[in-house]
Formats: structure tokens, C-alpha cells, sequence
């Protein structure tokens, strides 16, 4: 960097990625010494550069950076700059979907014959992270890629099994015993009515 007569953006980026890389550059910005940049969106436009490269499958190569173009980066375009949560939501949900689309390689599923079936195995056996899934579903409905019966299960609390156990003992924090015991009457109405 010492050996240009300028300092660039591009300069920079030509360097190895490292958070002094970043911090230096941070120093030059608030300096005025470079112009100002949308950070977030530089540090995804670098990531979604490595994602593809993380598939195994040609076709799903082009589709996921048809996602990432068209869904990710265009919407980080219109923000200006683009924030903190939306950076780290696109960045969370490429790497869900880089994911999903390795496991339908994985046991020989195309995304045209996706199955609910499928979907519903893939989401239970992962971790809950797995629900941003739902992002890249939607666009993949959206461009007819996938059936649009195809839906991710949202979990709601109290239907796992495991937690409906006729013997787990009722709770017993205070919030739970002050409330008024409910008897057979529920739901009827008074004749006063």
C-alpha cells in the first residue's frame, strides 16, 4: 500500500482480507482520506462471491447467485447504506440456502421435484437456524424453481411431543399458581344473558 500514490477502496481490497485491513480502512474513511462506503454491503458483496464456490451441484451455482443477485443484493442497493440487521439477515440466509441446496445434491433432489416430504425431513434434522430457509423458498416459488405448495413448518411452543409429556410435572413458578383454576364451565353461557 506504502509503494502507490494513492489510496483506493480497490487498493485495499487488493490486500488479504483481515479485520486490520478493515480498521485501517475505517481510519482512512473517517479521515477523509477515502470516501465513504457502505461497509455492510462491501463485506456481503465480498461474501456472496465465496458461496457459490461452496456447492457442489453447476446448476445450483447459477441459482444461487441468481438468489443472491436478484433477492440479496438488489434490495441492499435500494438501502443506502444498507443496515447492520439486513446485512447479517442476507448473510445468515445464503449460507441457509448454500445449505439446502448441497443437502438436495446430497440425496440426488432437484429443486423442480423438491417434495414437502423432503423439505420437512431436512428441517427437522438441523439446527433451528434452518427456518431462514423460508427466504430463499419464497424466491424459489416466486421464480417457479420449486412447487408452490411448499412451505417450512414454523415451530410453535407446546406441540413437541416432548414437551407434552403427560408425566412432566405442571409448572410451578408463582406466575403459574395465581392463576384462577379453570372448571368445567368454561365456554358456556350464563342464563343471565
Amino acid at each position: 500500500m506504502a509503494a502507490t500514490s494513492s489510496v483506493t477502496h480497490q487498493g485495499l481490497d487488493a490486500l488479504p482480507a483481515s479485520r486490520t485491513r478493515e480498521f485501517v480502512r475505517g481510519l482512512l474513511i473517517e479521515h477523509g482520506i477515502l470516501e465513504p462506503l457502505d461497509l455492510y454491503r462491501a463485506w456481503f458483496d465480498q461474501r456472496a462471491r465465496q458461496v457459490p464456490d461452496r456447492l457442489t451441484n453447476p446448476t445450483h451455482r447459477a441459482v444461487i447467485r441468481r438468489y443472491i443477485r436478484w433477492n440479496h443484493q438488489r434490495r441492499m442497493r435500494q438501502l443506502d447504506p444498507a443496515p447492520q440487521g439486513t446485512f447479517l439477515r442476507s448473510k445468515q440466509a445464503i449460507t441457509v440456502a448454500a445449505e439446502r441446496l448441497n443437502w438436495l445434491t446430497d440425496h440426488d433432489i432437484d429443486l423442480a421435484t423438491l417434495g414437502q416430504d423432503h423439505l420437512d425431513v431436512w428441517q427437522a434434522t438441523g439446527p433451528s437456524t434452518r427456518l431462514m430457509a423460508d427466504r430463499f423458498l419464497v424466491w424459489a416459488i416466486r421464480t417457479r424453481l420449486a412447487s408452490i405448495e411448499l412451505m417450512i413448518q414454523r415451530h410453535h411452543r407446546g406441540i413437541s411431543p416432548r414437551m407434552n409429556t403427560p408425566s412432566s410435572p405442571p409448572p410451578t413458578s408463582p406466575c403459574w399458581t395465581r392463576l384462577p383454576q379453570i372448571g368445567p364451565t368454561v365456554g358456556t353461557r350464563s342464563s343471565k344473558t
